[in-house]
């Protein structure tokens, strides 16, 4: 419930002693305010219960256990030493099949250039006769006869 000393103070004044007690406002209309706030006792009394409010919402500083930094230590060490575990069984049969794939395509490949080799002067470069986007794009404008959309049905 606000206090009749509260309604009395404009919203404008409410958002200046807001910016004085967190340290925004500048030395010259700080030194202006506090000049108000002694001739003017309901905005002294408004600025004093925001500072009772805003400082009831500091917390108070966290206890630190003295043998926190050597448990920490020690936490990490049982850590450090624990990842010398192998890994599931799952994930080493997953690894294992994985390396012989990619050696099965890399001999497969390995065979493909020898015998391409054999035939050709240079390797073949698949990539650059692949049309681009672009050039599927206008392909297909051209085939569609410069529609851009679905074909309308025929009457």
């Amino acid at each position: 419930m606000k206090r009749r000393t509260d309604r009395a103070i404009p919203a404008a004044d409410e958002r200046l002693l807001l910016r004085l007690l967190h340290g925004e406002l500048p030395p010259d209309e700080t030194a202006a305010l506090e000049r108000r706030l002694e001739g003017e006792p309901a905005l002294a009394a408004r600025y004093r219960r925001l500072a009772e409010l805003w400082h009831g919402l500091e917390l108070p500083p966290a206890a630190v256990p003295v043998d926190f930094r050597r448990d920490v230590l020690r936490a990490v060490e049982r850590r450090v030493a624990d990842d010398g575990t192998p890994a599931p069984a799952w994930l080493r049969l997953a690894a294992a099949a994985a390396l012989l794939v990619g050696l099965g395509l890399g001999v497969g490949l390995g065979r493909l250039g020898v015998a391409a080799a054999g035939e050709q002067e240079s390797w073949p470069v698949l990539v650059d006769e692949a049309p681009t986007l672009a050039e599927r794009y206008w392909q297909s404008l051209e085939a569609s006869g410069g529609r851009l959309g679905p074909e309308e049905p025929r009457r």
